[in-house]
C-alpha cells in the first residue's frame, strides 16, 4: 500500500500524454473515472495496473457511494487538483471499522436443532438460489448471473499462505492491504463479463467447459434481510483438447433479500484450498 503525507504536483500525476500515472497516486488522492464517478484512493500497490478506491460520487450507480473496490488504470481519466493526501499509514495498517463492515469476511454459522417447517423451507430456498447460480455460470449466462450480484458486493479470493503453527491469522491475504486472486466490486465483475462476451478473450475463445458442484451448504439465521451462508465447491474446467483444471474450496457468503431475484450476493469470501495455482489463468467465477 502506498502512503502519502504531502500533495503531489500535477506533473507528477499526469504524463505528457494526459494519462494518469497510477504508480504516483498517493492515498487520499481523488480520481475521476470514465463513467463520471469520483473516488478516493485508499490503497496503491504501485504496479501501475490498479488502485483500491472509495467511491465519493457515482452518478451512474448511486448505491456505490461509500463503497470500496479495485479500479483499473483504463477506468481512471483524471485527478482532482483540490484533493489532499491522507495522513501517512504503515503498510500493515488495518482498514477502518466502517470499511471492514463492507468487506467479505468469514461467517460463523451457529449450530441449531430447529427443524420447523419454516426453517427447512428457508434453508431449501437458499440452497436453490446457490444451485441456480451455479447453473447460470455453467450455462455461460453471465449477464443473468450478474443480476444476482448486489451493486455493493465485495467478491474476494485471497492468496493462501503456508504459515507456522500459531500464525493462522496470516494464512489468507488481506483485502485491505495485500494482493489477492480476486478483490472485486460489481464494476470489475461486470468488466470481466463484458470481456468474455466480446469473443476476443484469448483465454476464453473458444469457451472453456465448466462445471460447478456445490455442497455442504450451511445457512445461518436471517437478520435485517441478510443471511450468512457457507458452502463448499468443486469446479472443473476443460479448455481446448486436454487442458483440465480443478478448483476446490469453501465460500463464506452474505446473501441479501431482493424483491426481483429473491436473493443477491452482498459479500463473498472464497477460500481456495490451493497455495499455488496450476491453472494458467482464472476465467471462471466461484
Amino acid at each position: 500500500m502506498t502512503t502519502g503525507n504531502a500533495r503531489q504536483k500535477g506533473e507528477d500525476l499526469i504524463n505528457v500524454n494526459n494519462t494518469v500515472i497510477l504508480t504516483n497516486l498517493p492515498v487520499g488522492q481523488r480520481i475521476k473515472l470514465r463513467d463520471g464517478a469520483v473516488a478516493e484512493v485508499v490503497a496503491n500497490p504501485r504496479d501501475g495496473g490498479w488502485v483500491r478506491a472509495k467511491f465519493i460520487e457515482s452518478p451512474a450507480a448511486p448505491s456505490l457511494a461509500g463503497t470500496e473496490e479495485m479500479v483499473f488504470a483504463t477506468d481512471v481519466v483524471g485527478v482532482e487538483e483540490s484533493s489532499v493526501a491522507a495522513p501517512s499509514a504503515g503498510p500493515g495498517a488495518a482498514a477502518s471499522p466502517a470499511a471492514d463492515a463492507r468487506l467479505a469476511q468469514p461467517v460463523v454459522i451457529a449450530p441449531t436443532d430447529e427443524l420447523t417447517l419454516e426453517r427447512l423451507l428457508f434453508e431449501r430456498e437458499i440452497e436453490r438460489f446457490l444451485l441456480r447460480e451455479a447453473e447460470l455460470l455453467d450455462d455461460r449466462r453471465f449477464d443473468d448471473w450478474l443480476a444476482l450480484v448486489a451493486d455493493d458486493v465485495h467478491y474476494h479470493m485471497p492468496v493462501r499462505r503456508n504459515v507456522k503453527f500459531g500464525e493462522q491469522r496470516r494464512e489468507n491475504t488481506s483485502a485491505a492491504s495485500e494482493i489477492s486472486w480476486f478483490d472485486e466490486g460489481k464494476r470489475t465483475l461486470a468488466g470481466r463479463v463484458r470481456q468474455i462476451n466480446t469473443g476476443l478473450h484469448w483465454a476464453e475463445e473458444p469457451f472453456s467447459r465448466v462445471r460447478h458442484i456445490i455442497a455442504n451448504v450451511q445457512v445461518g439465521a436471517e437478520r435485517d434481510g441478510e443471511a450468512p451462508v457457507r458452502s463448499n465447491f468443486f469446479v472443473w474446467t476443460n479448455r481446448l483438447h486436454d487442458e483440465v483444471n480443478v478448483f476446490v474450496g469453501t465460500r463464506h457468503d452474505v446473501l441479501r433479500r431482493d424483491p426481483e431475484t429473491g436473493w443477491k450476493i452482498a459479500r463473498r469470501l472464497i477460500l481456495l484450498d490451493q497455495n499455488v495455482l496450476l491453472s494458467k489463468v482464472i476465467t471462471t467465477f466461484f
